[in-house]
């Protein structure tokens, strides 16, 4: 199961903070969390591309259909390690899952190949 545990959306400038709610399922079944980091970069520099991005006014379908009738661009995914609950609140756990995501995005930006 993926789910985008910042419960929100944005232009990809930062990333908030992430709905500790969704980890209670992994504290509850001990099930360990994969962090997962997604980047789109745009050919002049490691930053989102516009057709990838789904925040403010634009509406759920306007944003799938820029994506279904966008050029092909690229889309980086990197996964963290696990990290298991055993031990951890769901606060905890969702919090580990942000920093292990920002170290991700982190070296994307620097590295994104």
């Amino acid at each position: 199961m993926g789910w985008f545990p910042e419960g929100t959306t944005g232009n990809g400038e930062k990333t908030g903070c992430f709905s500790s709610g969704l980890f209670e399922v992994a504290v509850r079944t001990g099930f360990p969390v994969l962090p997962v980091a997604l980047g789109y970069p745009d050919p002049e520099g490691f930053r989102p591309h516009d057709s990838a991005l789904y925040y403010g006014r634009r509406s759920f379908v306007g944003s799938l259909a820029r994506i279904l009738y966008a050029a092909p661009f690229p889309v980086i995914l990197r996964a963290g390690p696990l990290i298991h609950p055993s031990g951890l609140t769901r606060q905890e756990l969702a919090q580990s899952a942000r920093e292990e995501v920002l170290k991700l995005l982190s070296r994307m930006a620097s590295s994104p190949a």
